[in-house]
């Protein structure tokens, strides 16, 4: 993880943007596995802008259709809620298949 962690500072973000946020994700889980909130927070709140900016739409929708399905598990059902208007509002302004992902 750490190794994971320094290897992405290390590498020019123009290189690839779905190698960053799909490691930028990963390392998300972990920390939520280990109950970091804040940080699994801080690391999905930079997937989703990076997939916003570099225009992955099926990223961005796949990272904020994970996090609803996380906040719905952590007792955050208004929020979890909230997370899936904007992934179907988001999902059908782009024209993604929410069922495929």
């Amino acid at each position: 993880m750490h190794e994971l962690q320094n290897l992405l500072g290390e590498t020019p973000q123009w290189i690839s943007y779905q190698t960053y946020i799909i490691a930028k994700s990963f390392l998300a889980m972990y920390y939520l596995k280990k109950g970091m909130m804040n940080k699994a927070y801080e690391l999905y709140r930079k997937s989703v802008e990076i997939s916003n900016l570099a225009g992955y739409k099926i990223f961005e929708v796949k990272l904020l259709k994970n996090l609803s399905l996380v906040l719905d598990s952590i007792g955050e059902e208004s929020m979890a809620k909230d997370c899936d208007t904007f992934v179907k509002s988001l999902a059908e302004d782009s024209n993604v298949d929410c069922k495929l992902l």
